[in-house]
This record gives C-alpha cells, sequence and structure tokens, in this order.
C-alpha cells in the first residue's frame, strides 16, 4: 500500500509505499476509519469500523460507504466526503446515525497523488454518544432554569467585570421599564447616566472587586420619570456579579404614608399633652413652668443614665402630665402662702392618684399613667400614696421623682421662698439610696455639677 505524508493542503499526500505503522494505527483505533474512492468505494476499513456493522472487512472492499453505512443509492445531501471533494479539505460533521443508532463526528481528509489530485478520502467516525446526550441534558437544564428564572417576580442579572450585563430575566426587564434585548451587552453606565457617582455603585464595586456579599435597599429612577424601591441582594459569581432584586415600592410607600401618619399622631398627641399640662399650671400659676422644668431635668437625667430614645420619650410624656391630678385640688389650697391642715394636705397627697385616673385609659406606648402614679413614692415605703418599696417603683417614677425634688426646692413657692441648688442637691445626697435611687441621683450630680447644666 502507499505511503502517506500528512499535512500538505489540508489533506493527505500518496509519496509511495506504506507499511506497518500506518496500519497499527489504521487497525487498533477505536474510531471508525476507512479508505475510499472518488467514487465512496471503500479501499480498506478497520476492525472497529467492521465490528460496528457486523461485517467481515473483507465483505466491505468495493463496495460504497452510503450503501453500506446509510442503506442509499447514492450520498447523502451535504455529505462530508462531497464536501472534501469540492472545497479540498478536510470537514468534520456531527450527525445521528439511525442504522448505527448513534451520533458520530466524522472528518474527511481527502488524499492527493504527487501531481496534486485527489484520489480518495480517508474517513474517520467518533461515536459521541454520550457526549452529544450530555450536551443535549445540559441543554435541557439550561432550558428549564432559564424558564424558571425567567417566570420568577424577583429580578436576576448577572453583570460582568466591564459593568456589561451578560443576563437579565423578564423581571429585570420589567422593572426597568425596559425590554430585555436592550439591556444585554449594553454596560449600566449606558443603562443609568451618572450611576458611578451612587452610593449603589460602589457597593457593587466592592462586591467585584472584593468578592463580597451585600444587600441593600436603592431607589431608581426610571427611563419615564417614575421611581422605585428595590431590595438588592448582591454576591459575586466567576463572570462578575448576581444580583437579584425585589420591587419593594409598594412596602416603602406604605412605610411613608404610615410614617408620617405617625408623625401626626404624635404631633396630635403632643399637642394634647402640653395642652392638658398647661391646664395645671392655668390653675396653679405660681408653679408655672415647674411641669416643663421637670420634664427637662427628667430626660436630661434619662439621657446621661444611656436610656434608649423611645424610654426617654415615655419621660417627657410622664414629666409634662406628671401633676395632671391637682387639677382636682382645689385652688386656694394649691395657691395658700401658710400652712396646710391635714386634710388639705391629704387632698393633696391624692393627686397622683387622681392623675393616674386620669390617664390610665390612654393607651400610651409607655407606662405614662403608672409613671404619673408613682412619682412620689420614696425606696423606704415613706412616699405616697401607696408606700411602694425599692424596685416595686418603676425607673421612669424614680426619675421623675428626683427631678421634682430637685426643680421644687430650687423654686419659689407661695409658702417659701427658692431654697436654691446647693440645697436640692445636699437633700439628695443626704437620702441617696433611702428616699432616691442612687444612680439616679449620681446622675444629676453629674450633670448639675460637673456639666453644669441649668435648670
Amino acid at each position: 500500500m502507499a505511503s502517506l505524508n500528512l499535512g500538505a493542503r489540508k489533506g493527505v499526500v500518496i509519496n509511495g509505499p506504506c507499511g506497518g505503522a500506518w496500519n497499527a494505527i489504521f487497525d487498533y483505533s477505536s474510531d471508525l476509519v476507512s479508505l475510499q474512492s472518488r467514487d465512496f468505494k471503500l479501499i480498506q476499513v478497520n476492525k472497529a469500523y467492521a465490528d460496528a456493522l457486523g461485517v467481515e472487512p473483507k465483505k466491505l472492499i468495493g463496495k460504497h460507504c452510503y450503501e453500506v453505512i446509510h442503506g442509499t443509492k447514492k450520498p447523502w445531501p451535504n455529505c462530508p466526503h462531497q464536501q472534501s471533494l469540492e472545497t479540498e479539505a478536510s470537514v468534520t460533521v456531527e450527525f445521528f446515525e439511525p442504522r448505527l443508532g448513534i451520533y458520530q463526528e466524522v472528518s474527511t481528509l481527502p488524499i492527493f497523488d504527487e501531481k496534486g489530485t485527489i484520489t480518495g478520502i480517508i474517513h474517520i467516525a467518533k461515536d459521541v454518544s454520550e457526549r452529544k446526550l450530555a450536551e443535549e441534558k445540559v441543554a435541557e437544564s439550561e432550558m428549564y432554569y432559564q424558564h424558571t428564572l425567567d417566570s420568577l417576580l424577583e429580578g436576576c442579572q448577572i453583570i460582568g467585570y466591564d459593568w456589561r450585563y451578560l443576563y437579565v430575566n423578564d423581571a429585570v426587564a420589567s422593572h426597568g421599564r425596559r425590554v430585555k434585548e436592550k439591556l444585554l451587552g449594553h454596560t449600566m453606565m449606558e443603562m443609568y447616566p451618572g450611576i458611578e457617582d451612587t452610593e449603589m455603585f460602589a457597593i457593587f464595586r466592592h462586591c467585584m472587586e472584593k468578592r463580597a456579599r451585600q444587600r441593600m435597599e436603592n431607589e431608581f429612577v426610571f427611563p419615564d420619570g417614575t421611581r422605585g424601591w428595590f431590595e438588592l441582594s448582591i454576591q459575586p459569581v466567576p463572570e462578575g456579579v448576581l444580583v437579584l432584586s425585589i420591587d419593594v415600592t409598594d412596602r416603602k410607600r406604605a412605610e411613608e404614608k404610615l410614617k408620617k401618619t405617625l408623625e401626626y399622631l404624635q404631633k396630635t398627641t403632643d399637642g394634647v399633652t402640653r395642652s392638658m399640662g398647661m391646664m395645671v399650671e392655668l390653675k396653679d400659676p405660681y408653679t408655672a413652668g415647674h411641669q416643663q422644668r421637670v420634664t427637662q431635668l427628667a430626660c436630661a437625667i434619662a439621657q446621661e443614665m444611656g436610656l434608649l430614645e423611645e424610654q426617654i420619650e415615655g419621660i417627657r410624656v410622664a414629666g409634662i402630665l406628671h401633676d395632671i391630678g391637682k387639677m382636682s385640688v382645689p385652688a386656694e389650697i394649691l395657691t395658700r402662702p401658710g400652712k396646710l391642715s391635714a386634710d388639705e394636705f391629704a387632698l393633696i397627697k391624692a393627686h397622683p392618684q387622681h392623675g393616674y385616673n386620669v390617664l390610665k385609659e390612654i393607651d400610651f406606648p409607655w407606662p405614662v399613667a403608672q409613671a404619673v402614679l408613682q412619682h412620689h413614692e420614696s425606696l423606704d415605703r415613706s412616699g405616697y400614696p401607696a408606700g411602694l418599696f425599692g424596685g416595686q417603683i418603676i425607673l421612669e417614677a424614680r426619675i421623675l421623682r428626683v427631678a421634682d425634688v430637685v426643680e421644687a426646692m430650687s423654686s419659689h413657692r407661695p409658702y417659701r421662698p427658692a431654697l436654691g441648688i446647693d440645697e436640692a442637691l445636699q437633700e439628695i445626697l443626704r437620702n441617696r439610696g433611702t428616699l432616691y435611687d442612687p444612680v439616679v441621683v449620681d446622675a444629676v450630680f453629674k450633670l448639675l455639677g460637673e456639666k453644669r447644666l441649668a435648670i
């Protein structure tokens, strides 16, 4: 048989007789290999070729390959053998071979003689069924996941390292008021001019460069001028970053509406609270401003103690209303400059209970009524109206108790002149831990001593 020189003219050149090396490769290849003439006749076939057809090799020689393989009387359209003859080059195609029941990758190489004339074809067929089936499964899986991702209400997009949209599902396009095809291949900067200067872009860049994950909420302005809020989950993927987005515009609008409603209710409640407090001062002009000063000092004490803003707000409301029960006390008793009788003083001592009775039906978010009821209680049971002891008195009331004493002693009263701040501090220091909460007393000394808070 002729020897073969590989490589020239994208085919094989016959140089003369060839021997054992070619035959060894030819016979022991697991691929189906044959030599064919220009007119498709089989000149030589290897063992794998004959075994695939279940025929002895010598019975195949001289037959047309299309008759042997395909069972037809003429070549198939676009036959690779014919293409190699026409192009004088190697051709590779893939197709399903029904007779053998396999997918084949067929390569044909033209054979040239020394004059450059094609004398035949080398035909090599590789069984690629496993690969094709795996590719089909992958394709089916990709189609399934593509359909699943496109059917999600949540947006899903992949942004590459060059900031181009590599993938977007239908929800992303819908959220952005855009056609999906107009996003793919374009950069974020093209779709959202000026986005590089936003906090969101900085977070995207951080996730991209540091391979980090991040969750955030961001407001978008769409091409039609409308706005929307989205909750974004950003995580790194090999291509760049994967961004999952949920439209939370309705929720944000509801939150904003609720916030405005709460602000309105807060203003209304605050106005009612102040009006109630003013009623007491109108009845007792000698203590005008007392409730405001007690409230100011009580809130400062609470801040010094590190209480939460929510709790401090409750103390503020309780401070404004702590003497509301004095509305039940006759004005002549409240404003009398002389000493009160036991019965008259009993009326005064009942004002915390009367204040509680007025406030207990109001559904405050803080223990306002309880603080008003207890603001004259002492740690040693000597207070009123219930003679509570230690931990039975809520913190808000213990703060109001000290603030009330300090303010009252520092201010003028009908029955005595102002005693001054120093005397007030001496009073709470002498009774620290017996009448007054020691932590509250310490906070007052920091405020009025070290920090020089004015009351």
